[in-house]
């Protein structure tokens, strides 16, 4: 897992303690996969979710050309979630089809719909052995000639946009910094950074934080940011510091810096933890990321 993955991407969730993990590819795809043949070339495929949220669920399909799992095509589903069904697309939902002006019920489990996929990656470029970045799976179906709209979270773009852009700063602007600390001292104190609504970004520290434990600078790196939600009108926040944690991969205590993120924009807290190492040249090193969910601080 790289961190870029693991980096404070869009993920909600609702169940406390819930963990969600990248795992590798071939990992994931253990007695999931299934075949099917386009064009006398055979692929794999498997659907999962990603990530579960309030009032919007994740359906991730993944498909590749046989002995090339490492350039595959991936295909997003952000939808909204139904109450009783879940994710639409995985149990079918009627759309309708804009070239016929017919409803049709689509499920992605459904080969055709599969084969339409591949084929229409294949026509923008994708050959199965090239390297190629998360594709929206809605565009795929517009493009395919379906209104999508019933099945989109509210405000969709503009939350995805804009979640994106909060999580994506702040760690721009919080995880060097503490790679840098890492480095050069082999540790470091807790610290935050806030974005306020007009993008700017502010670093904080809790100037009395030498005489603390590691929580009580923590918490009060929480009641600084409370305190300042309203004057200067924060919208995202991370904490960052070190901890001693269990792997979730290896089951063995080891050292990782954990990174709290909150926003205006998600319904719950996220802890992501990233597991490092200094190898025997003394060189920081990184290994296999989760995080944790859990109900909001701050923003609350």
């Amino acid at each position: 897992m790289d961190i870029f993955n693991c980096r404070l991407g869009i993920r909600d969730g609702d169940i406390d303690n819930y963990f969600y993990i990248y795992f590798p590819l071939e990992n994931r795809m253990k007695n999931k996969l299934r075949k099917i043949t386009v064009d006398n070339n055979e692929y794999l495929y498997l659907i999962r979710f990603d990530y579960y949220s309030i009032g919007a669920n994740q359906l991730t399909l993944t498909i590749f050309l046989n002995g090339h799992k490492r350039t595959p095509l991936v295909l997003d589903f952000l939808t909204l979630d139904d109450y009783h069904l879940g994710q639409p697309l995985n149990v079918g939902v009627q759309l309708l089809n804009v070239k016929t002006n017919e409803p049709v019920q689509v499920n992605i489990h459904e080969p055709k719909y599969i084969r339409e996929f591949i084929l229409l990656a294949i026509k923008n470029g994708w050959t199965g052995i090239n390297k190629i970045d998360n594709q929206n799976g809605l565009d795929y179906l517009t493009e395919m000639g379906f209104d999508v709209s019933p099945i989109q979270p509210p405000n969709l773009q503009r939350w995805w946009a804009e979640e994106a852009v909060f999580k994506d700063a702040l760690a721009d602007a919080a995880f060097p910094i503490a790679n840098t600390l890492l480095t050069k001292q082999g540790t470091f104190s807790p610290f935050a950074a806030v974005i306020t609504e007009d993008g700017a970004i502010l670093n904080l520290t809790n100037e009395t934080q030498e005489d603390l434990s590691r929580n009580e600078v923590i918490n009060n790196l929480k009641n600084i940011v409370k305190a300042g939600t309203i004057t200067n009108q924060y919208v995202g926040c991370v904490i960052v510091y070190t901890d001693k944690v269990v792997n979730l991969f290896t089951n063995k205590t080891i050292d990782a810096v954990a990174i709290y993120y909150e926003s205006t924009q998600e319904k719950k807290r996220w802890i992501y933890f990233y597991p490092y190492r200094f190898t025997a040249k003394k060189k920081l090193t990184y290994l296999r990321c989760w995080a944790t969910v859990a109900d909001k601080e701050v923003f609350i």
